[in-house]
């Protein structure tokens, strides 16, 4: 089993934003990192769900096993857990989310605090 942690950082001011995914196998150790800029967010849930999308992603590109996701975003944990739908931009990006999700043998996203995500938060802080 891997686990993804991803974090998303937003400036509210600027739209300005950074997503990080840090992926690791089940003994600790780091299988891939990927950040990335995002020059117009809404919010920083939507930001948030974009590294949830994110991680998803590269989790079936490149492994293909059992995931747990972790975002420090209770919200947005509950809302995927839920498999809530609905119209607005943070809809279809979590609509993508779950789709890419169900691509995989088996997943289970969790909260967790921002102290225990911790490299995925500097690397979104990186990105912006």
């Amino acid at each position: 089993m891997a686990k993804a942690d991803v974090d998303g950082s937003f400036v509210p001011g600027s739209e300005e934003g950074g997503i990080r995914v840090v992926i690791r196998d089940d003994k600790g150790e780091v299988l891939l990192t990927a950040w990335s800029y995002i020059s117009k967010g809404s919010d920083a849930e939507e930001i948030e769900a974009l590294a949830c999308r994110e991680g998803l992603k590269l989790a079936v590109e490149w492994c293909k096993q059992r995931l747990i996701l972790e975002s420090d975003c209770r919200s947005l944990v509950e809302t995927m857990k839920k498999r809530e739908r609905n119209r607005s931009q943070l809809g279809f990006i979590l609509e993508e989310a779950l789709e890419l999700a169900d691509q995989l043998p088996e997943w289970k996203i969790v909260h967790t605090r921002r102290e225990r995500n911790g490299v995925a938060n500097e690397l979104a802080q990186l990105a912006r």
